[in-house]
């Protein structure tokens, strides 16, 4: 590969640049800084995605295994896959609530929605903006009821994996 500098950093250029109007026009390689360093490393992906390498602050990487038990329950469907759509209003209202809920999913779709338990009030419960999708995990032992409350009747779509 071919280094430019770029202030003090290298950043990593394609081999053989393509020509346009006659001037060499090098394109840049998806790259990254290499943490502690003033170089730049290849980013390697495929289908359009990167690939991440999540690690811990002394560089270990980050399984599920020793992630804490409720973080492991993101994206894996143990039984199914639960969908509704619902209005909430002035008053609690229940967001879902699947037996052994691993995961849950809440956009509000017309207006801003306030999330709490059963006691949740707009001035108390945590917001969730329209178009805004929240996740929350859940350990599936120990079941949660979480509720939704708003200024005015909205509707809220919900996932919940279980």
């Amino acid at each position: 590969m071919t280094r430019i500098s770029d202030e003090d950093n290298q950043l990593l250029v394609e081999q053989n640049p393509r020509t346009i109007n006659g001037i060499k026009m090098p394109a840049i390689e998806p790259q990254h800084n290499k943490h502690g360093t003033n170089r730049f490393e290849r980013t390697e992906g495929s289908d359009g995605a990167l690939h991440t390498k999540i690690v811990d602050s002394n560089g270990n990487p980050l399984f599920s295994a020793n992630l804490p038990g409720t973080v492991e329950a993101v994206g894996k469907v143990r039984e199914g896959v639960n969908t509704s759509a619902l209005s909430v209003g002035s008053a609690p209202t229940k967001l879902g609530g699947v037996s052994g809920r691993r995961l849950l999913k809440i956009t509000p779709i017309g207006e801003e929605i306030f999330i709490g338990d059963a006691s949740v009030s707009i001035s108390n419960g945590f917001p969730v903006l329209p178009g805004e999708t929240q996740v929350i995990t859940f350990d599936p032992t120990n079941p949660v009821d979480l509720y939704g409350i708003a200024s005015q009747s909205t509707q809220v779509k919900i996932l919940e994996t279980y």
